[in-house]
């Protein structure tokens, strides 16, 4: 009886530690130089990873890796078709980039993480044993159903995932009708304090209030001294949401001040700070990555006209509308976050090899010179210092690549 129990005790006991490593990672975000919050739709939970203090001498250069394929497939003994990116974010101090991923096996799918500097240099995140705690939502979808037979209705339990003012807020759905949800947690955990708010926009383009498709990206923002959130929802409106009247248990509304363009993705939506080049500035404001579009650039200053004005009304699906936006030559980008202020970093696949890539862009160009080829500014002849620091900073030889460390750098 006693190794009965025994027996029972050490399979409860591996089932909970089993329990407490991510079955899929969806979202991440740093909290601080020091947490790591990743989202995991599958088993509805987050999990706070305590980040050990790295060194990375290469903090400021460009990323320059177009071989990441490459890199990743020999670091962990797969082929390059078994890789699946899932999502990317950079330390906000060391400036290493966190690549998640899953690895395809026979039984599916797992999660990954690699750490990867300027350098080329590798290594996994051990998620089993990093230091972390843990905390789940009780209301995540249970809707057994797959779209287009590629995306589970359970993995949209999670979104995206931003930490803000010393609370984690994780957009996604839940298991009620009105399933659009914003679910704010309390770090350190505290399964007491944590809060439901259902949203509900209105969609310009389709002519109608929606309540059930979630938030694809977040970020905040402040209008005299209140606090709102800046949301990019699937075919594309731009909504807010005042940050106070986010409470558990609410049915919120939120002002939709755009529409950047129908039949579109975003992917990733956070700030830029002022910059300029060749005499043209930008000031601070949103950059939006798309899946079907370029990016768009929004200004802060057109944002906060946009909240304090009346929400827009219907417009053809054709159309754009709203606050304005600028275009941006930024497409093809699979994830994408700041890098410091003077550079983006994203993961691209480059459209002749099929490599995925981990490339560095200057702000407010956002792009590189060797994606533009024989411009006026690459002729021999053209003398223009600026150009040629930016060509050194990104180390690319005269076929426009350099590769690092990698079983393939033809």
């Amino acid at each position: 009886m006693k190794k009965e129990l025994l027996l029972f005790a050490t399979l409860l006991f591996c089932s909970q530690w089993i329990l407490a490593q991510p079955k899929s990672i969806n979202v991440m975000t740093f909290g601080d130089e020091n947490t790591l919050f990743i989202a995991d739709s599958k088993s509805a939970t987050i999990f706070a990873y305590e980040i050990e203090e790295e060194k990375n001498p290469s903090s400021k250069d460009y990323y320059n890796i177009f071989n990441l394929s490459d890199l990743i497939a020999d670091l962990d003994h797969i082929k390059e078709s078994d890789i699946l990116i899932r999502e990317m974010k950079v330390h906000p101090i060391s400036k290493i980039v966190y690549v998640a991923y899953d690895r395809k096996t026979i039984n599916g799918y797992d999660p990954k993480i690699v750490t990867i500097n300027q350098a080329g240099e590798l290594a996994f995140f051990d998620l089993e044993n990093t230091k972390h705690t843990s905390i789940s939502a009780t209301d995540a979808p249970n809707l057994d159903r797959t779209y287009f037979e590629t995306l589970d209705h359970r993995s949209l339990t999670f979104t995206d995932i931003d930490f803000f003012k010393g609370k984690l807020y994780v957009s996604g759905i839940s298991n009620a009708e009105f399933s659009s949800t914003l679910r704010v947690f309390d770090y350190p955990f505290q399964k007491e304090t944590a809060s439901s708010t259902t949203l509900e926009i209105y969609h310009a383009g389709h002519d109608q209030n929606e309540n059930r498709a979630p938030i694809v990206s977040m970020d905040f923002f402040e209008i005299e001294g209140k606090d709102y959130i800046i949301a990019a929802y699937l075919c594309t409106p731009l909504v807010v949401f005042p940050l106070n009247e986010i409470k558990d248990g609410k049915y919120l509304k939120g002002k939709t001040i755009a529409e950047l363009g129908y039949g579109n993705l975003p992917n990733e939506l956070f700030w830029v700070d002022e910059a300029s080049v060749l005499g043209t500035v930008f000031p601070k404001g949103i950059l939006i990555t798309n899946h079907q579009r370029s990016a768009r650039y929004v200004s802060l200053e057109d944002i906060i006209k946009g909240a304090k004005a009346t929400q827009i009304e219907k417009v053809p699906i054709s159309l754009t509308a709203g606050v304005p936006f600028t275009e941006l030559p930024i497409v093809g980008h699979l994830q994408t976050d700041n890098q410091d202020d003077q550079l983006i970093v994203s993961i691209t696949r480059d459209l002749n090899t099929n490599n995925l890539q981990l490339l560095s862009y200057p702000k407010p160009m956002f792009f590189r010179l060797d994606d533009v080829h024989f411009s006026e500014f690459e002729m021999p002849t053209y003398d223009n210092p600026q150009m040629e620091q930016m060509r050194k900073k990104m180390a690319i030889d005269p076929l426009g690549r350099t590769y690092l460390s990698g079983k393939d750098n033809k």
